[in-house]
């Protein structure tokens, strides 16, 4: 599948939805969602006689307009149909409302503070990062926690901010921050970043040290031969006194 092409757009897509008298949620013009496949082995996709979604998916209109969701819980959803996609090298799951039918039975949600401790190993200590989230998405992911995870992420948003910050990469030289790159905000859509996993030791830590004394250390040691640090950093000049 191919999403290139595909412009953004929540308004248009807010305005093909329609709340019901009932609480539940019905599209007017049919669409899709999309969640990564690897959701369903950490319970963020459920697919028995119900069906249920943690609700950070992206919606889909006819024509390639879509919206993004970064809700931290599970919604109940009704698709008139579901089917796995490959998008890049990814596998998601494309679940599909008819025109009319209804997308959520309801809009009431039940708190679970686990789903917000899933999401951050997905997709900051793992890295896995679906294509439709961008840098801001991520920096606001845990937005929602506190309201619907009855749980909280830090006292700031700040804190997922600078983790973001560290992640995100230029693409063409995953040693190099994405934010010491990017000249200004429309690059964000033009030029995205690629993201890495916190636990990535070859290009998460910023020291030798780090590198050296964390997880695999075939890996550390390459890593710091082919990147050296170019100044020690405080945690060097501590430990070398």
């Amino acid at each position: 599948m191919d999403v290139s092409n595909w412009v953004r757009d929540p308004v248009r897509v807010r305005a093909s939805r329609e709340v019901l008298t009932d609480g539940s949620v019905v599209t007017k013009t049919g669409c899709k969602i999309l969640v990564p496949a690897r959701f369903e082995e950490k319970g963020l996709v459920i697919i028995s006689t119900n069906i249920s979604i943690v609700g950070v998916y992206a919606m889909v209109l006819d024509g390639g307009v879509y919206a993004v969701s970064t809700i931290n819980a599970m919604i109940n959803i009704a698709p008139s149909t579901h089917r796995r996609v490959k998008i890049g090298t990814e596998e998601y799951y494309e679940f599909g409302f008819n025109k009319g039918s209804v997308i959520y039975k309801n809009t009431t949600l039940v708190k679970n503070d686990k789903i917000v401790y899933e999401l951050y190993v997905e997709f900051f200590s793992g890295g896995k990062v679906p294509f439709y989230l961008r840098y801001e998405d991520l920096a606001g992911i845990f937005d929602s926690a506190k309201k619907h995870a009855g749980t909280s992420v830090g006292s700031h948003r700040e804190v997922t901010e600078l983790i973001v910050s560290l992640m995100a990469r230029r693409r063409e030289d995953l040693s190099q921050y994405y934010r010491h790159a990017i000249k200004n905000k429309g690059e964000l859509s033009t030029d995205p970043p690629k993201f890495i996993a916190l636990r990535n030791v070859s290009y998460a830590p910023s020291n030798t040290v780090d590198k050296l004394g964390g997880s695999y250390f075939e890996v550390g040691m390459v890593s710091a031969l082919n990147s050296p640090s170019e100044r020690p950093e405080r945690i060097e000049r501590i430990l070398r006194k």
